[in-house]
């Protein structure tokens, strides 16, 4: 059950096992992800909306034998993706600050208990779609609160959050930034144009707090998590291509 980089994840590791994969996402999907999981050698389902694409998960588990990965709300899941801290830590001198985008949470989870037992004192922000605030709202009154229908080209962050991962991220998060769309193409700009790297949308949340200089970071060694470059250039290419008068 995956948005697509998670998919894109199961696919690979699939292959490389010598196993069979099939990967249930939930509309609206990005044609590009469906293409990259589908090129790893997977099974793609697509589902009308994530209830629906519960249910079809459940049919291949009982129909294939197969094993049920969620996205997120897993606790080996979020225990792989905290490893991320790890090598964050082993890399860069002691962080302030660290900031990751969060969808249903299963990074953001891990990320915090591996940091927190490495570096207590370490603060992690969450960073979120303003069209998307789902996260934020259910940290507030501690409870999952369901966003039906998500307003963000952030496709990897339309999840809601999970009954796993919310009890985690309320015990371990600093806060919540919250991102608007025009912040989240600046920063995939500055990206591309200034580090040099394609980021996709769900990655340059994390990274737009900085560029308009959040208080809360003046002054601070901040790490942030990049979690994808999915970006489907068909369109500026067809742009390009186009004859000129």
């Amino acid at each position: 059950l995956s948005s697509g980089n998670h998919g894109q994840g199961v696919a690979l590791a699939a292959r490389l096992l010598g196993l069979k994969a099939h990967v249930v996402m939930p509309k609206p999907i990005s044609p590009y992800k469906r293409a990259c999981v589908s090129g790893h050698g997977a099974t793609v389902w697509i589902a009308d909306d994530r209830d629906a694409a519960q249910r079809v998960a459940q049919n291949i588990v009982r129909d294939e034998q197969a094993v049920f990965v969620h996205a997120f709300n897993d606790p080996d899941v979020m225990a792989g993706q905290g490893t991320v801290m790890l090598e964050l830590v082993n890399q860069a001198a002691r962080l302030d600050v660290v900031l990751a985008p969060i969808g249903g949470g299963g990074l953001l989870s891990g990320l915090c208990v591996a940091a927190h037992h490495l570096q207590p004192d370490i603060k992690l922000f969450a960073c979120e779609p303003a069209g998307a605030a789902d996260a934020a709202e259910s940290l507030r009154v501690n409870r999952v609160v369901p966003m039906p229908h998500p307003q963000t080209r952030a496709d990897g962050l339309r999840s809601s959050l999970g009954d796993r991962t919310l009890p985690i991220l309320r015990q371990h998060l600093a806060g919540v930034f919250l991102v608007t769309e025009a912040e989240i193409l600046d920063a995939m700009r500055f990206a591309y144009e200034r580090l040099k790297i394609v980021i996709e949308p769900s990655s340059a949340v994390a990274l737009a707090p900085i560029l308009r200089r959040e208080p809360d970071l003046i002054g601070r060694r901040i790490g942030v998590i990049v979690t994808g470059g999915n970006v489907d250039l068909d369109p500026l290419w067809a742009i390009h291509a186009e004859p000129r008068a």
